[in-house]
């Protein structure tokens, strides 16, 4: 019974969370699982100086990889999360420039703010 409830709580969704049809801001580095930086929004330790540019789309539009936008789902603002990108969830046979398409790739991705949704 202890564990029905744990698993209840664990599944209920999170408040303000990102929900299909959100717009939202944030910040990614995109990179292969060799660490070889492929796309990014925020800056690496290396930087001389500390920007953030972040990206805005809108969830469940299409516009991102189905990994990219169904890990999102469910996010808060300011939260971050590791989010792998495997090649049946990925670009397919389009890949970015420098990627494969059987390469699995590691998105570290933190939501800045979730805009109204239209």
């Amino acid at each position: 019974m202890i564990i029905a409830l744990i698993s209840l709580i664990a599944c209920k969704p999170k408040a303000n969370s990102i929900k299909r049809n959100d717009w939202i801001l944030m910040n990614y580095k995109l990179k292969k699982m060799d660490d070889t930086r492929l796309d990014e929004t925020m800056c690496y330790k290396e930087c001389s100086q500390l920007k953030y540019s972040p990206f805005k789309s809108k969830i469940g539009a299409g516009w991102l990889v189905p990994a990219w936008d169904n890990g999102l789902l469910g996010m808060t603002a300011g939260e971050s999360k590791r989010i792998l990108i495997a090649p049946n969830q990925g670009w397919g046979q389009n890949p970015p420039p420098g990627v494969l398409p059987q390469d699995t790739l590691v998105l570290e991705v933190r939501v800045v703010e979730i805009l109204k949704s239209y």
